[in-house]
């Protein structure tokens, strides 16, 4: 069932409200996405809803159709002011800072 039907559904009556909403939050749960790139998912959680990081790309569409890629990677975008408390918390969670070839900038000096 697509979700427009699901959330149409939902709204027919106060029991189906009840169900769907149960079905809306077992089907539709990013955990499963996230566990490729961290050990524990609701640590990015939050840091992701304290910082407003948004997910993009391949992720997003993975979890929007219902369907897991094998090979895919992790998108995020960050609100500037945030950029180093998001960096520095991939870093301490095992990530690189990769920086373009021939650049010769430090993850320091690109969040100041």
């Amino acid at each position: 069932m697509h979700i427009h039907d699901v959330i149409k559904l939902r709204q027919i009556c106060s029991k189906f409200r009840t169900y769907v909403d149960q079905y809306i939050n077992h089907r539709y749960r990013i955990e499963p996405y996230l566990n490729r790139f961290f050990s524990e998912p609701a640590e990015f959680r939050h840091l992701q809803a304290r910082t407003m990081t948004l997910l993009s790309g391949s992720i997003a569409l993975q979890f929007f159709s219902r369907q897991q890629f094998h090979d895919c990677d992790l998108d995020l975008y960050v609100y500037a002011t945030h950029a180093e408390e998001v960096g520095d918390w991939l870093l301490a969670h095992n990530y690189d800072h990769q920086q373009p070839e021939g650049a010769k900038v430090s993850w320091s000096e690109l969040v100041t």
